[in-house]
């Protein structure tokens, strides 16, 4: 008899913020790869002593710094 006048309300329970999501995203898996497409190259030329020695760069030398304490000469300082 007393069941008919009880009025039950319903609250949604708070979430906790510092729980650990529920569901892990998924990565959906790759399709078949093609294959890469060649990269054609001219053969390689041989370089003379000349050109070989063009292409090389000087060591760093700071005008600032010189830690190992090394000499330099004039003509390697700027």
């Amino acid at each position: 008899p007393s069941a008919s006048q009880r009025v039950i309300q319903m609250v949604p329970a708070q979430i906790d913020p510092m729980q650990p999501p529920k569901h892990k995203h998924k990565k959906a898996p790759r399709g078949p790869a093609e294959d890469p497409v060649p990269v054609l190259h001219a053969p390689p030329a041989k370089l003379t002593k000349e050109e070989q020695d063009a292409w090389k760069v000087p060591a760093c030398i700071s005008n600032w710094k010189n830690t190992r304490g090394y000499t330099i000469p004039l003509d390697k300082r700027l």
